[in-house]
């Protein structure tokens, strides 16, 4: 009975210190992990996102490159500055009368 008293002691002294830093180990791990999973779903997340910019940038500059629009974008311009031409035209003989 004696004997197991030195046996029991050595286990307390260190066998609780050894369990306490192996419950501290498992706890670390496992922050570890849940953050490694957190960084993957952003990863994945940013990931999308980019390659949905991206083929929203092809599609622009397709339409930007394509000569319709450039063409579209000249007509407008001439429509605009012959509607400033009328309404400067409309104002300024308003203002002579």
């Amino acid at each position: 009975m004696y004997a197991l008293i030195p046996i029991v002691a050595i286990l307390a002294v260190f066998g609780v210190p050894a369990y306490m830093f192996k419950r501290a180990m498992d706890y670390k791990e496992r922050k570890l992990e849940l953050n490694a999973s957190e960084a993957n779903k952003q990863l994945e997340a940013s990931n999308e996102e980019r390659t949905q910019l991206l083929e929203r940038l092809e599609l622009l500059e397709a339409i930007v490159h394509d000569g319709d629009y450039e063409l579209n974008r000249q007509i407008k311009l001439v429509a605009k500055a012959e509607e400033q031409k009328r309404l400067d035209a409309a104002s300024g003989g308003h203002k002579q009368g």
